[in-house]
């Protein structure tokens, strides 16, 4: 589904780029015991909003965006749209979080049991409170 609804660079160095992602070279990063094998990440251009794809592991994709790509109502749209695509192409619930924060999610879409929440002021206040007593 990315490599044919999105505009793809896969690759780490720029003699070697692709337009799409390499899907047998992944599994094969995924198969690697070693961790000599090279890492090659995808960039995925959603028009001004610039997304990086990571292949960790095998059971969770990483996607990073810069926020500050995010200045208009449209292009938070564009970014909502994404994440509810990859939610309904996988059956599962895709996440929003500040970095290296997953209890403290920002935009929630899962398309097969109907969530879509986009956390307010109030509720993330709650969340934060919420975390700073649990820790």
């Amino acid at each position: 589904m990315l490599n044919s609804k999105y505009q793809i660079t896969f690759g780490v160095y720029q003699d070697d780029l692709k337009n799409k992602i390499d899907f047998d070279f992944v599994r094969t990063m995924f198969k690697d015991e070693t961790g000599e094998f090279e890492t090659k990440t995808a960039t995925i251009d959603l028009n001004v909003i610039v997304i990086k794809c990571y292949f960790f592991i095998e059971n969770q994709i990483e996607f990073d965006i810069t926020p500050t790509d995010i200045k208009s109502v449209q292009e938070l749209n564009n970014l909502i749209n994404f994440m509810k695509s990859i939610s309904l192409r996988l059956g599962k619930q895709v996440t929003l979080c500040g970095q290296n924060q997953p209890e403290f999610p920002l935009i929630k879409i899962d398309h097969k049991n109907g969530i879509e929440k986009i956390l307010t002021k109030k509720d993330a206040e709650n969340l934060w409170n919420e975390f700073i007593k649990s820790n």
